[in-house]
């Protein structure tokens, strides 16, 4: 489901790192995505704590980073899954965290590229 949602952000990364960067940013968006009430205030505390851990991000960077969030917020919230009561955040609480591992020698998602998805009702 987070491929579903992320992939095509996923894929914009050229190094594992880039690319377990990219992952748990589509999973912040995924958790916050959970919760439109709240949307607003969590983007918010997001770019708050994204900030100070990317000090030489200039305010252009940050836009696009927002921005980012914004379409992958705005996606996860626009997929259909079929049975509502099945999905993990049917009751409006989940938590999604990804971490990713390399096999082989290759280190591309989807080609080698493994990403665990972790879903727990919060």
């Amino acid at each position: 489901m987070i491929w579903e949602f992320a992939g095509d952000f996923i894929r914009m990364a050229e190094t594992v790192e880039q690319r377990q960067n990219l992952l748990n940013a589509a999973c912040s968006a995924w958790n916050m995505a959970c919760n439109p009430p709240a949307l607003g205030k969590a983007l918010d505390q997001y770019m708050r704590e994204y900030e100070p851990l990317n000090a030489d991000a200039d305010r252009a960077n940050l836009a696009g980073v927002r921005s980012d969030m914004e379409k992958l917020i705005q996606k996860k919230l626009e997929i259909e899954t079929g049975d509502v009561s099945r999905r993990p955040e049917a009751d409006g609480r989940c938590s999604v965290g990804a971490r990713g591992r390399q096999r082989s020698h290759r280190n591309r998602i989807g080609h080698g590229w493994v990403a665990f998805i972790g879903v727990s009702r919060v």
